[in-house]
């Protein structure tokens, strides 16, 4: 089957999924609601997410309307699987593996730190196409070396299990920088396996986010950790962009996160501390979106076009819980901290 044959109908798929996002009055609406009777009423009468709430259950709680909206995320990703075959399965299903690495981290979190997690149906998503986990028995695991046990048999056991020994204020650090790593790597060999074409829009937008977390660890790593260059160097991913081994070398024997700073001013990167550290995340974010909105128009007719709606879905997702933390605490102007950009005069990259 042909690339362009082979995209046809997740690509019509995803484009009507993408006019379905929430426009610029929809955020303006959603910004001034005062509770969250009025959040969910104005998504269900007025955009897509109706078919997500439901036409009358009574949705009072935060917690219901993101479980309902991350369940859609995850059926989509399952919906596209089913789309293709073969390599691009594959990517698809390393694309879900990320969801299952955060899972993880939220059991290591707890343990770490002497919190519980519940992994029922209410509560964690469990991917019907990727990997089986027994969440259940994850969730009993008072300890880390219990959880190990219960990851045996799955490629993320050894992965944590070098750390048990490792009992140091860095450990839960070290661990998801491992699982992240894990993750990108296995990505980057799924792109491996696609067609020229999407193998080479799917390699940049990896290669960015690589360099955009690469940045990020080192500033964050010199800043709160004290790690020494050669600790923080070894925990860098290699499949960037713009900064390889050599350049990531020198900005991890840099002397202060004020000079990493200085050497993402004069990059590519050089957004990420606009407004301070304080929106690094965010700034974070918005430049994958910005790149995510220029590969589309690049990748018409290709991969991109059903991975680009399920970024947005996400970063929508986001944006619409920014909100309703909003509502819940009485922050005055959520705008600032979505990842859509509103500004006082405008749009930037939106509708």
């Amino acid at each position: 089957m042909s690339p362009s044959a082979m995209h046809f109908a997740p690509g019509a798929k995803a484009h009507a999924l993408l006019g379905k996002r929430l426009s610029q009055g929809d955020y303006r609406a959603l910004m001034g609601m005062r509770d969250m009777g009025q959040f969910v009423d104005y998504l269900r009468s007025h955009t897509a997410y109706r078919t997500v709430l439901g036409s009358s259950e009574r949705i009072v709680h935060r917690n219901q309307v993101e479980l309902r909206m991350r369940k859609t995320l995850y059926e989509h990703y399952e919906k596209f699987f089913h789309y293709y075959r073969d390599a691009y399965r594959d990517f698809f299903k390393i694309l879900f593996m990320r969801y299952q690495v955060e899972n993880i981290k939220l059991f290591v979190r707890g343990i770490l730190r002497g919190e519980t997690f519940n992994a029922g149906e209410d509560h964690l998503i469990r991917s019907k196409v990727y990997l089986a986990m027994d969440y259940d028995l994850m969730a009993r695991a008072g300890t880390l070396q219990e959880l190990v046990k219960a990851l045996e048999g799955t490629p993320y056991h050894d992965l944590i299990q070098i750390y048990l020994s490792q009992e140091t204020k860095e450990q839960l650090f070290f661990i998801e920088m491992s699982l992240d790593g894990f993750y990108f790597k296995s990505l980057g060999r799924a792109i491996q396996g696609l067609g020229r074409t999407d193998a080479a829009l799917m390699g940049e937008l990896l290669g960015r986010n690589v360099d955009l977390m690469n940045l990020q660890w080192i500033y964050r790593a010199k800043k709160y950790y004290g790690l020494s260059p050669e600790v923080i160097l070894n925990y860098t991913l290699r499949q960037g962009r713009r900064f390889k081994y050599k350049e990531l070398k020198t900005l991890s024997y840099l002397s202060s996160p004020a000079e990493v700073g200085e050497a993402m001013a004069v990059s590519d990167y050089r957004s990420l501390l606009s407004g301070g550290e304080l929106y690094l995340q965010r700034n974070l974010q918005r430049y994958i979106y910005r790149l995510m909105e220029e590969l589309l128009r690049r990748g018409r007719g290709t991969l991109m076009v059903p991975v680009a709606y399920l970024h947005f879905l996400e970063y929508e997702i986001q944006d619409l819980n920014s909100i309703m933390e909003s509502i819940k605490y009485g922050v005055g102007e959520p705008g600032v901290y979505l990842i859509r950009e509103f500004e006082e005069r405008g749009w930037g990259f939106g509708h």
